[in-house]
């Protein structure tokens, strides 16, 4: 826990955040993934180490033995965590981080979460095919993209995927594989994140700033910020947004993408996730270090 605040985030435009707690891994981050529900904070690092952080950012548990662990998801719970290896193991964990079950995946994962209650994860193969298992590790359905997606994302309030390749490409898919709408970017996607209903989703579109469709598919605005928006996320309620770019800012808009807070950053971000009420944002470095950040 830190005494005071780190000057960087003083120097910024607007309201600053105070920090409300750290936390520091063995090694350099592989994986972050915040549950929005319990606050708890799953984390892999190259040492092969798996954390769960507490909201007060106290270490809950940890698992270690891992080789090259590269994507990791977890639900909104706190209760169920998925991670994949360079070996192409899918590992599905419990809320001690004890293994339930894993499996051999036919070719290298490019994207990887796990359903807001759990029940489901989603993997996508680097062949094109990606396909959902439930948490008893079968099969639910399966289907195919013309490329290799680079973001999956499970609907809030329905069964459903938002997903993203290169070159722009964002889509729904149902659970029986069925695509309900596309939306064709001008640009690749850098990241993706929804609100809590579902019924907007965001892009980081680098130069094009971060860019708005809402339930079905459809335009619903842009944000134009100073830098290439490359990291985003979203709360549920009230509406704040979270933006990393490639020139090393952090900005913190409110829902008329109106700054509320900027700020260089002082090493290269991981992952960044915002807290589910708009007062709060999980901030991980590559480095292995790890702020939770607060707006009173």
């Amino acid at each position: 826990m830190s005494s005071e605040s780190p000057s960087w985030l003083q120097t910024g435009r607007g309201r600053p955040p105070r920090e409300r707690w750290s936390y520091t891994t063995e090694a350099p981050l592989t994986g972050l993934k915040h549950s929005r529900e319990s606050g708890q904070t799953v984390v892999a690092d190259q040492s092969g180490g798996v954390y769960r952080i507490d909201r007060n950012g106290k270490l809950a548990s940890v698992t270690r033995g891992f080789i090259a662990l590269n994507h990791i998801a977890s639900d909104d719970l706190g209760r169920r965590a998925a991670l994949v290896d360079e070996q192409r193991r899918l590992s599905f964990f419990d809320e001690k981080l004890r293994v339930v079950w894993s499996l051999e995946l036919p070719d290298a994962v490019t994207a990887l979460d796990v359903e807001p209650h759990g029940r489901y994860v989603a993997v996508a193969l680097a062949n094109g095919k990606n396909v959902v298992y439930d948490a008893n590790h079968q099969r639910v359905f399966h289907f195919e993209t013309p490329r290799p997606l680079r973001h999956v994302r499970f609907r809030p309030l329905r069964p459903a995927l938002v997903v993203a390749a290169e070159y722009g490409l964002l889509c729904e898919f149902n659970f029986s594989g069925e695509c309900l709408w596309t939306a064709r970017l001008p640009i690749n996607v850098g990241d993706i994140t929804s609100t809590g209903d579902g019924e907007r989703t965001s892009v980081a579109a680098f130069s094009q700033g971060v860019r708005h469709v809402n339930g079905s598919g459809e335009p619903d605005g842009t944000y134009l910020l100073e830098g290439t928006p490359n990291r985003l996320s979203t709360s549920i309620a009230p509406f704040r947004l979270a933006v990393t770019t490639l020139e090393g800012h952090l900005y913190w808009l409110d829902e008329a993408g109106d700054l509320v807070w900027g700020a260089g950053l002082p090493e290269d971000v991981f992952a960044i996730h915002t807290e589910p009420l708009g007062n709060g944002l999980i901030c991980g470095f590559q480095s292995g270090r790890i702020m939770s950040l607060a707006w009173n």
